[in-house]
């Protein structure tokens, strides 16, 4: 008939001794066949107990934690910089009124300049010409004050003139002459 599928412990035909034959979960049958392993069978050994990698979960969390520190370090930095920006721009626009200010003085100042160059070079050739009027007028005083030739006899055409006739008299200038309050 058929052979037996678990061998008895005994002699074995090379000489050696057998061992019974412990199941490995899979038997085969005749023909190759194998038999899936009963899933209601108690296993050999109770299974572990399974351990939370709780290292792993530490260093997740605190990476996540550096994340959204990061994240919102981040966010104020940028809104720091957009007040910076917002700052520097009004500067700017600042500093630029000012120097159009400046140089819109500077343009007045040049043009007041020109204007009392003109006019003191008008004042110059006004008192230019006063002096030469004041030089004619002394000379023809001291044309009409040499003495008369030696031949008149006239007591008044011999007198020299005093020092206080060839000297006019000074006047006040408007400026000089108008009081405190302006008038």
């Amino acid at each position: 008939m058929s052979a037996p599928t678990d061998p008895t412990p005994g002699p074995s035909t090379n000489g050696a001794p057998t061992t019974p034959a412990q199941p490995t979960g899979r038997e085969t049958f005749r023909g190759g066949a194998s038999v899936p392993p009963d899933p209601l069978a108690a296993p050999d050994q109770p299974p572990e107990p399974r351990h939370r990698p709780w290292a792993w979960i530490a260093v997740c969390a605190v990476l996540a934690i550096a994340v959204l520190g990061v994240t919102i370090w981040a966010f104020s930095l940028q809104s720091d910089l957009d007040s910076q920006r917002d700052q520097t721009a009004a500067a700017q626009q600042q500093a630029d009124q000012a120097s159009s200010e400046v140089d819109q003085l500077t343009q007045d100042v040049n043009d007041a300049l020109d204007q009392a160059g003109a006019a003191g070079a008008a004042l110059k050739e006004q008192l230019q010409g006063a002096f030469a009027d004041l030089k004619d007028r002394l000379n023809a005083l001291k044309g009409d004050a040499e003495p008369p030739a030696e031949g008149s006899q006239s007591p008044a055409a011999s007198a020299t003139p005093t020092a206080s006739a060839a000297i006019p008299t000074p006047t006040a200038t408007p400026a000089e002459s108008a009081t405190p309050d302006g008038t």
